[in-house]
């Protein structure tokens, strides 16, 4: 029995396809079993892979194009390995990611799913800063995904003992769904090391589906904050608070603000009580929302001075007086 079975989902992967494969084959940690599903490509994907003659790979041809969900889902249950890694077929690991990954979890047992940091193929000196701990990944995954998809590696145990699957109403957004649910069993992390080259380009999923990806992460929001709190609480429109706990670009009136600051107060005042984000992270969050609003007001108002001012031990008490100072000036001379 292996003690790691790999799964790669290709579909007309031709030009990336040969540098994947070799990255796993050539991994400094050996004992695993390498599935890779063809969602019929109409490319020279197959034939690169029957190149191989590499005994652990096992190619899984699909005569109809399902999609990258279905595949994940079908081979799961067909994997004998303790964890399951993930990979993708335009992407490049470093030649030590599975033995670190491995050593990692055989060591932490209460981490169910391992991700780790990555850098931009053609750009390598841009690397994301993901989050690390159980508690980070937590608040992270509040607003988007906590992990690169083909960088983790997961306990086989979490979806044959929970009966986990990739659901396939939430493509293209469906990893960041299944984290969101893990996370309500246990721990998710990320390695700080650089691990994986991601490849970015026009032809990926996130790239053409961004307005579907949008909503159906939003949906995911949306279920994490009301755990939370009743959105009905919050007494204000549902998609406006998405965009303010997503940090969205825009302006806000004084009148916004006033909302915005209502529900920090209220976040705040609830994870007290449930304790589900860490107080210290969940506190600095709720902070910087507010900073970021604060300085995005498009009109200036002495009325509107109290907006910044008795703010008790709220993540609003930090308000720079210099900013206040500056408010009033502006009020003054617009």
């Amino acid at each position: 029995m292996p003690q790691l079975s790999v799964i790669m989902p290709v579909y007309n992967a031709a030009m990336y396809l040969r540098e994947a494969i070799d990255s796993v084959l050539n991994q400094t940690f050996t004992d695993f079993e390498f599935f890779i599903i063809d969602d019929a490509s109409t490319d020279d994907s197959v034939a690169i892979i029957k190149s191989y003659t590499d005994n652990r790979i096992i190619l899984i041809q699909k005569p109809i194009n399902t999609g990258y969900t279905d595949s994940l889902n079908s081979t799961i249950p067909l994997c004998k390995g303790k964890y399951i890694a993930r990979m993708d077929a335009d992407d490049i690991c470093v030649a030590e990611r599975f033995l670190v990954q491995y050593k990692y979890l055989e060591a932490n047992t209460n981490v169910l799913v391992l991700g780790t940091n990555y850098d931009i193929i053609g750009n390598p000196n841009l690397v994301p800063n993901v989050p690390i701990n159980e508690n980070e990944v937590k608040l992270f995954a509040l607003t988007q995904s906590p992990v690169a998809h083909p960088s983790v590696m997961m306990r086989t145990l979490i979806f044959t003992q929970h009966n986990l699957t990739y659901n396939k109403a939430f493509e293209p957004a469906e990893d960041y769904d299944l984290w969101a649910r893990v996370l309500e069993l246990g721990a998710i992390e990320n390695l700080p090391q650089v691990l994986l080259h991601y490849r970015i380009h026009a032809s990926q999923v996130s790239q053409t589906q961004n307005v579907k990806q949008l909503n159906t992460a939003n949906s995911i929001r949306l279920r994490q904050l009301q755990q939370l709190i009743a959105i009905n609480e919050l007494e204000v429109n549902i998609d406006f608070v998405l965009q303010i706990i997503t940090k969205q670009n825009r302006t806000v009136s004084s009148t916004e603000l006033r909302k915005i600051k209502t529900i920090i107060a209220q976040l705040y005042t609830a994870n007290l009580q449930k304790n589900i984000y860490d107080t210290n992270l969940f506190y600095n969050y709720l902070q910087d929302i507010w900073h970021t609003y604060m300085y995005r007001i498009n009109a200036y108002n002495k009325k509107d001075i109290t907006l910044f001012l008795n703010n008790n031990a709220t993540p609003m008490c930090a308000t720079s007086l210099i900013f206040t100072a500056k408010y009033m000036l502006k009020t003054l001379v617009k």
